[in-house]
């Protein structure tokens, strides 16, 4: 881009660029001179990471011969490898995800590390003397630390599901897309219900209503868009730690395959499809003229109250957290 210098560059572009720079080293296909802009800092790198491991330093090797420039480079690469994992959003929200514990765990710990002194002789009050990081905590103060363990998994987990959200978006059908953008969106619901056939019979308020009734699965968001005088219902599901966005509006055989039991409906034909289309008991996704980010953004604020709820629910003796397919169930 002739007559730009690098302060005309937006950010993206520098990205794009240094990202296309990386590309033509790695493969060794890049300009003598461009190498030359990169072999200096890599060395610079390269000797620093020498001296912090305590490992001898030959100058004259790096500086001044080809091997030099190679193990530069490579120990370069290899950094870059190192904080582009570190910095990814999945990379993060595992590593949280799979050090998470329980209450009962962090009292435990709190416990375990503290010493409870009884002064008989000063007082009747008791101290403690704690001998851990957690020092001047009380086994008290496990529901304070259960909380903001649970908080930042959630939002490492928002990080994640944020870019999974939108990626769902960017593949659907462009037609459908334009309609949520003009519309105003609406949470729903759907369920299969067999209450019908029994409503008649004495026992039937009697019965709990999870016995005649098969619910969305959780990791299926249902919502309604409205567009003028036309109106349009999506389902954002999960599957496989990818989100599939599909229009379903009333057709029942799609939302059998979203349900929670989709063999008790395939063993009972008494179930019949009820959406809840009703707005006034529903949330507000988007309004008309509101970005389609707003949406994006409202689902994904549901999806970390849920996932915070679950954290929560894990509160007997180390469970496994239960996995979908990766993540967990929301």
């Amino acid at each position: 881009m002739p007559g730009k210098n690098s302060r005309q560059f937006s950010i993206d572009e520098l990205v794009e660029i240094g990202s296309s720079f990386e590309g033509m080293l790695r493969e060794g296909v890049a300009d003598p001179e461009l190498i030359k802009l990169f072999e200096l800092p890599a060395k610079l790198f390269y000797v620093k990471h020498l001296a912090e491991r305590g490992t001898d330093i030959s100058f004259k090797e790096i500086f001044r011969t080809d091997e030099g420039n190679k193990l530069a480079l490579e120990a370069f690469f290899t950094a870059i490898d190192l904080q582009k994992k570190e910095e990814n959003p999945y990379h993060q929200f595992i590593q949280a995800w799979e050090n998470y514990r329980t209450r009962t765990q962090f009292k435990e710990s709190l416990l375990s590390n503290t010493q409870i002194v009884t002064a008989d002789k000063l007082t009747s009050a008791s101290f403690c003397l704690s001998t851990s990081h957690l020092e001047n905590s009380l086994p008290g103060d496990a529901d304070q630390l259960f909380s903001r363990q649970n908080e930042n998994i959630a939002s490492k987990y928002a990080a994640v599901d944020t870019l999974m959200v939108a990626l769902a978006f960017e593949e659907s059908a462009e037609d459908e897309i334009d309609f949520m953008r003009d519309a105003k969106i609406y949470t729903a619901s759907a369920v299969f219900s067999a209450f019908d056939n029994i409503r008649n019979q004495m026992f039937a308020r009697a019965i709990p209503r999870s016995a005649y009734t098969v619910q969305l699965s959780s990791t299926v968001d249902l919502f309604i868009a409205f567009n003028q005088e036309k109106r349009r219902i999506y389902a954002l599901e999960l599957v496989d730690d990818r989100y599939y966005l599909l229009r379903v509006d009333y057709q029942e055989s799609l939302y059998r395959a979203l349900m929670a039991d989709r063999e008790k409906l395939h063993e009972d034909k008494d179930y019949k499809l009820k959406v809840y289309d009703d707005i006034y008991n529903a949330q507000l996704l988007k309004d008309t003229h509101d970005p389609l980010e707003q949406l994006v953004g409202q689902l994904i604020k549901n999806h970390r109250k849920n996932s915070s709820l679950i954290f929560m629910s894990w509160d007997m003796k180390r469970p496994a957290p239960r996995k979908r397919n990766g993540f967990c169930s929301r």
